[in-house]
């Protein structure tokens, strides 16, 4: 193994320990799921968007999963009625 790549390897494995001990578990997933919320929120403000027009976006964003589940939910007694 020549000098230069022993010294890459070395820097590579400091650098490395670096990273390890800046890691905090706890603020990687404080973070996972903030941007999980943000996704959601912005996932909620299309569906407005695309199914009921501008006005409602706010209504939609203010539900809650359950509510925005039973909103989307597909009613098939009343399809094949329909049909």
């Amino acid at each position: 193994m020549g000098f230069f790549q022993r010294l890459s390897t070395l820097i590579k494995a400091n650098f490395n320990e670096m990273l390890s001990r800046a890691e905090n578990p706890e603020l990687i997933l404080n973070q996972a799921l903030e941007d999980m919320r943000k996704q959601m929120i912005e996932a909620k403000q299309r569906l407005a968007g695309d199914f009921l027009g501008g006005g409602a976006e706010m209504l939609l964003t203010e539900m809650n999963d359950a509510e925005l589940l039973r909103l989307v939910a597909l009613d098939l007694n009343a399809a094949i009625k329909e049909s």
